[in-house]
């Protein structure tokens, strides 16, 4: 269907649509929160960088060291 997003664009919507709800959420350690919204983030980029129409296997790589420090900074 012309004009639609593909899914890999629909789940990084989805994911970055829910790590903005998470500040909703009453949770028993409030800390958490953060790590948890930079997950659902970093889901969201694998995804579009590796799943979207076209995405290059050679873009991996540095999705994966993006990936791997934001979830360390978290």
């Amino acid at each position: 269907m012309s004009g639609e997003p593909g899914a890999a664009e629909r789940i990084n919507m989805l994911c970055f649509e829910l790590s903005r709800e998470l500040g909703e959420l009453e949770v028993a350690a409030p800390p958490a929160i953060p790590l948890a919204r930079t997950l659902l983030r970093v889901v969201g980029r694998v995804v579009i960088d590796t799943a979207s129409p076209g995405a290059r296997p050679e873009v991996w790589t540095s999705t994966e060291e993006m990936a791997l420090q934001w979830i360390d900074e978290a």
